[in-house]
């Protein structure tokens, strides 16, 4: 297993990686390769969303993502399980200077490939959400 689950304790949290239409497909309802790559910081931001309701889960990508990146709200998100993070030995880091639900998946290799293949990983293990 990859690192401590900091957020989740006993119990896997489930995670939210909010994503644009070019990283999801409608005809697979699956999210596509790179919808987990990491920014150059080597960071991929993502909200805990345990005990929300969808309208509030979809508040967050509306006023606190969408706002902040300067861009349209996402359309769908990937919502994958932090222990799915960790075995693909990655680590999951709070931020709640950002927001108090907000994660940041750290850990990812510098090599572009590396990054590719555990994306594939998280890609097939996360479970597609559109509007």
């Amino acid at each position: 297993m990859g690192g401590s689950d900091p957020i989740a304790g006993k119990k896997p949290a489930t995670l939210s990686r909010f994503i644009d239409k070019r990283h999801f497909s409608i005809q697979k309802f699956r999210p596509k390769p790179g919808a987990f790559l990491p920014s150059s910081d080597l960071k991929t931001s993502a909200f805990k969303i345990d005990g929300l309701r969808e309208d509030e889960i979809w508040w967050i990508a509306d006023n606190i993502v969408a706002r902040e990146s300067q861009r349209a709200p996402a359309p769908a998100r990937a919502d994958i399980l932090s222990t799915v993070v960790l075995d693909a030995r990655l680590s999951i880091e709070p931020e709640p200077e950002f927001h108090p639900r907000h994660i940041n998946i750290c850990g990812w290799p510098r090599e572009k490939e590396q990054q590719k293949a555990i994306d594939l990983d998280l890609c097939a293990a996360a479970l597609l959400r559109v509007r």
